[in-house]
């Protein structure tokens, strides 16, 4: 008990240096955010962060109201690094999903036409968000 004096400014340091990760984290994401409304134009877009919240990629949602049933779901996404003013990479793909293949590499599925379920798996591109290149995927790597 005579020792509990120390754990007092111990217990209150630990509480404020999370507070401040956590601030810092949404003060990025509010940052993004109004680069990703001027880009888009609105703010019906999501973020997709990578594990070290250093890459985003922005993607424009369309509403389900404009979308007609069964048809391809056209999407466009971009993606920025934290750290720079402009974007790395964009596109608009008629039908197809964006996701973090992992820290560094973007995994980009193009449905594009009718593709049987088998073909759909291997039907993606990979962009490393370091080099902003964009590839095929081989064989091994699928």
């Amino acid at each position: 008990m005579r020792n509990s004096y120390l754990l007092v400014p111990f217990v209150f340091f630990f509480v404020f240096s999370l507070s401040c990760k956590t601030l810092n984290v949404q003060d990025n994401s509010s940052e993004i955010d109004v680069r990703l409304i001027e880009y888009f134009g609105d703010n019906n877009f999501e973020t997709i962060w990578n594990l070290s919240k250093s890459y985003v990629i922005g993607v424009e949602r369309e509403s389900e109201k404009e979308r007609t049933p069964g048809l391809p779901k056209p999407i466009q996404f971009v993606v920025f690094k934290l750290d720079e003013s402009d974007w790395i990479y964009e596109r608009k793909i008629q039908d197809g999903t964006v996701s973090w293949h992992d820290e560094f590499i973007v995994k980009i599925y193009d449905y594009q036409g009718s593709i049987d379920q088998a073909e759909l798996k291997d039907n993606y591109m990979l962009l490393d968000v370091r080099t902003k290149k964009l590839s095929q995927p081989t064989l091994n790597e699928k």
